[in-house]
């Protein structure tokens, strides 16, 4: 491929790149917007949304949450909290 063209699509990628981070730096925004709505109208706390996060990414990650509680119970009884 000619250097000519491949610094076009070097530029056009990058465009487009910079253009959705833009986007996603947007949505990054609402997320805390939406955060902060939520614990300031009292409806849940930081902590109880740091755990719906925690249970949309065991959601997503497809985790049999029988398999995850055993093991939990598991280590927790062989090493204790004080980890």
């Amino acid at each position: 491929m000619e250097e000519k063209n491949k610094q076009s699509y070097m530029a056009s990628y990058i465009k487009s790149l910079a253009s959705i981070e833009s986007e996603i730096d947007s949505f990054r925004e609402q997320k805390k917007e939406l955060r902060k709505d939520y614990v300031s109208s009292g409806w849940l706390t930081k902590e109880e949304i740091k755990f719906a996060h925690k249970a949309l990414s065991l959601i997503k990650g497809d985790v049999d949450i029988d398999v995850l509680r055993q093991a939990y119970m598991e280590i927790e009884k062989t090493l204790g909290r004080n980890i």
